[in-house]
């Protein structure tokens, strides 16, 4: 059986990242639906830019408040993000391996 999508943390990402951008510094106060904040403020930076190019090109109206960052089409977007830094991650260390075995 084919399970075309399966939501893990991306919506509690997206609810941490929008409080952050929403002007909430504190961690105390920045949480989701799996509960606080427990990543460093690098993600949110990291996060947060992938949120404006998951965004940027679909109706950002969002009855969550979400800024349409949870619709299909901007996870769908943002899944070919992560699919382009999965494969020049690979290759980077393909590279690697290669360098290293040229010198043995």
């Amino acid at each position: 059986k084919r399970v075309p999508y399966t939501e893990i943390d991306w919506v509690a990402y997206m609810q941490e990242v929008t409080t952050y951008q929403n002007g909430e510094r504190d961690y105390i106060n920045i949480r989701g639906d799996t509960g606080p904040l427990v990543y460093p403020a690098g993600f949110l930076y990291l996060y947060g830019f992938f949120k404006d190019i998951a965004t940027r090109s679909i109706d950002t109206t969002d009855p969550t408040g979400l800024g349409g960052s949870t619709s299909p089409e901007a996870i769908r977007i943002i899944q070919w993000v992560f699919v382009v830094l999965y494969v020049i991650n690979s290759a980077v260390v393909l590279m690697l391996y290669n360098a290293v075995l040229q010198r043995m």
